[in-house]
């Protein structure tokens, strides 16, 4: 009987003792290091687009073009008689006052490029030139006449030749027409061929 009741003693104490270590919890421990990042996901889809900026400020004058500006290039021609008359396609002669029309003729010996109107080459004669209109089409004929020096009635009548002669039409804008003084100076020296060339931007 003694037996029977101390085995029923400790069997309710090993209860006892089995009960409070389940109902009591020590303090956790460390936490164990981080995992390796997993694969990055699809991209998601684009958000709407944003408000448009203000507007930039405004930038500066450009340099002024040749719109408009033609050069008109003409073959050889020996002048036999004193004149020679060049056709300029684009231009009715109704037309021309709207144009400032200026003509150049080349020389081989010396070689240069001479303004219309002006002295020749030999200091014989002078080019002098007349805007007319062509009997067939009404297009602007720039006519060339060389005439003596010391004589300007009479045309110069030894054979010369233009090796080439060039005519350069630049339009003028009705609102740029306006009367000036006869001191007003023009932005570039018209009897200068190659200075006419650079103010354009055309090809010497």
């Amino acid at each position: 009987m003694k037996n029977k009741v101390n085995f029923l003693v400790k069997t309710a104490t090993m209860l006892l003792v089995c009960f409070a270590l389940a109902c009591c919890s020590g303090d956790d421990g460390k936490d164990g290091r981080d995992g390796k990042d997993g694969a990055q996901g699809p991209a998601g889809p684009a958000g709407p687009a944003g408000p448009a900026g203000p507007a930039g400020p405004a930038g500066p004058q450009g340099v002024a073009g040749n719109e408009g500006v033609m050069m008109y290039t003409y073959g050889s021609a020996t002048i036999t008689a004193g004149t020679w008359a060049y056709l300029i396609p684009d231009i009715m002669f109704t037309e021309a006052d709207k144009y400032l029309i200026n003509g150049y003729y080349y020389i081989a010996s010396p070689a240069c490029w001479i303004a219309v109107p002006g002295p020749g080459h030999n200091l014989q004669y002078t080019v002098q030139y007349l805007l007319t209109a062509n009997l067939t089409n009404g297009k602007c004929m720039f006519g060339v006449g060389l005439l003596q020096i010391g004589s300007p009635a009479n045309l110069y009548l030894t054979p010369t030749t233009f090796e080439k002669f060039r005519i350069i039409t630049v339009p003028i804008p009705a609102s740029n027409i306006k009367p000036q003084s006869i001191s007003s100076n023009p932005p570039v020296d018209f009897s200068n061929y190659s200075e006419v060339a650079a103010y354009y931007g055309l090809p010497e």
